[in-house]
């Protein structure tokens, strides 16, 4: 979810230097952990937790799943 924001961001932002920032404080960045709620509607909700570590590594933890 964070990195898709950052996707969607980084497509918004048409200046060049602003744009360099940005990669360069991602590509510092070594993990990241969120604890996230997804909902469809106001009856049905995902609860989880999202690791990311750099080399393209992530994992999803639900309720009853983990996805890798």
């Amino acid at each position: 979810m964070v990195i898709l924001f950052l996707i969607i961001s980084l497509g918004l932002i048409q200046e060049g230097s602003l744009i360099e920032k940005i990669q360069n404080r991602f590509e510092e960045v070594k993990t990241i952990e969120a604890v996230f709620i997804q909902s469809t509607n106001s009856l049905n909700s995902i609860e989880g937790k999202f690791f990311f570590r750099q080399e393209n590594n992530y994992r999803i933890e639900l309720k009853n799943n983990t996805i890798i």
